[in-house]
């Protein structure tokens, strides 16, 4: 089941990349024609903001967020228990 819930959060990311992507390209394609060598680039950068989309889904911090680095706060440990 956290493997189809995996596959679902990276789903929903790229299509909401691709879509705007696409959405991107015809505007080119149709209204600038000049900037054609442009659109490799704007779906590269489509890509980058798919997988920053889902790195960073996860607010309440979980492994999202430890993949990306980020700090997640925790409770404060217990003290050991040889110490008094």
């Amino acid at each position: 089941m956290r493997l189809l819930a995996f596959f679902l959060d990276v789903l929903v990311c790229a299509l909401a990349a691709d879509a705007v992507g696409l959405a991107l390209t015809f505007v080119v394609w149709r209204y600038m024609p000049g900037a054609l060598a442009a659109v490799p680039w704007l779906w590269a950068a489509c890509g980058l903001a798919a997988v920053a989309a889902f790195l960073l889904r996860d607010r309440q911090g979980g492994r999202a967020r430890k993949w990306c680095s980020r700090r997640i706060p925790t409770t404060t440990p217990a003290a050991p228990p040889w110490t008094d």
